[in-house]
């Protein structure tokens, strides 16, 4: 454990006898879990490092582990095939949510901590009642492992990451598919929502993330620069930058352009002004950018488009120019 401002080391966390594959506080920072290949997950008091508890009961390793938002329950994931949730206070095992047909790789929470999501190397995910274990429903139509599955933060949506170059949006109470996100060349390891639902990043093998409209599926910016594959990407609270860990051995804060971030039906009417007043130019490389990418209006003229037509601009500067001229005429 670490100090985040100064990066002192508060605290060394041991216990576990295999690797350590996963650790996340709790919303208010006072316990902290752990996930381990020794078949276990640890709480620990998160201003002393001391052990608390130790969940034991998997005969898998344990490739996860998080708490709930209100922080009375974790839940785990298990190369055992189950998930389960835990009493976080005891460190009971409550329920085991069993049914995928091989390893699960990630588990998560609801926001409102009534339902768990699962990520499977059965190449589906499945949403779960977390009190009575019931399945809910289960997302089928990734065509490779799953390897991570959150839910958006209202509940109603989730996100999938799989090995087969996607990510999917689905419908967290039916079950059914709203969007697929295609365009990484490599597995998709990691995807996120922001904190207003409205954008996805997702973390690739092909060594990118990648940001979309989380209601349309477009693609609207590559992050370029790692080396190595990026294994996961989340965005910060306001949702104007992001953060990507990458096997390269760095992780990279990434501030986004404000085009990026604006509504859909925004964004032509922001670039045209931005073109009419000189404020910025769109590079080649950007022209290729999924967004902008087979976009030819944006090379043309902005005529007929609202406010910031070539017209309106015109006929502004004209009737500005007239004014002018009556005026020193008095």
């Amino acid at each position: 454990m670490w100090n985040a401002g100064t990066g002192a080391a508060l605290a060394a966390l041991s216990g576990h006898t295999g690797r350590v594959v996963g650790a996340t506080f709790n919303a208010d920072g006072s316990r902290i879990v752990t996930a381990a290949f020794d078949n276990t997950a640890r709480i620990w008091d998160g201003a002393t490092g001391a052990a608390l508890a130790t969940l034991s009961g998997h005969t898998g390793w344990v490739n996860s582990a998080t708490f709930s938002a209100d922080g009375a329950h974790v839940v785990t994931a298990s190369f055992d095939n189950t998930a389960r949730v835990w009493d976080a206070k005891r460190g009971w095992a409550m329920i085991a949510l069993a049914g995928h047909a091989d390893r699960i790789l990630a588990a998560a929470f609801s926001p409102d901590g009534t339902r768990v999501v699962t990520a499977s190397a059965d190449r589906t995910a499945r949403v779960w009642d977390a009190a009575t274990g019931a399945v809910i429903a289960v997302l089928v139509g990734h065509t490779d492992r799953v390897n991570a599955a959150v839910f958006s933060s209202e509940g109603s949506r989730i996100v999938t990451a799989s090995a087969d170059n996607t990510a999917r949006v689905w419908n967290a109470m039916t079950g059914a598919l709203d969007v697929v996100l295609a365009g990484h060349t490599d597995r998709v390891l990691g995807a996120a929502f922001s904190r207003d639902n409205s954008r996805i990043v997702t973390a690739s093998a092909d060594s990118t993330a990648r940001i979309w409209d989380a209601a349309t599926g477009a693609a609207l910016a590559t992050l370029r620069g790692h080396t190595g594959a990026v294994a996961a990407a989340a965005f910060g609270p306001d949702g104007s930058r992001i953060v990507t860990a990458s096997a390269d051995r760095t992780a990279r804060i990434w501030q986004l352009d404000p085009l990026v971030l604006m509504p859909a039906d925004q964004r032509q009417s922001y670039i045209c002004r931005e073109r009419l007043i000189g404020a910025r130019s769109f590079t080649a490389r950007e022209m290729e950018e999924p967004m902008l990418r087979g976009r030819d209006d944006l090379r043309q003229p902005c005529d007929r488009l609202g406010p910031f037509s070539l017209y309106y601009y015109r006929q502004s500067a004209a009737r500005a120019g007239a004014a002018l001229r009556r005026a020193f005429s008095n």
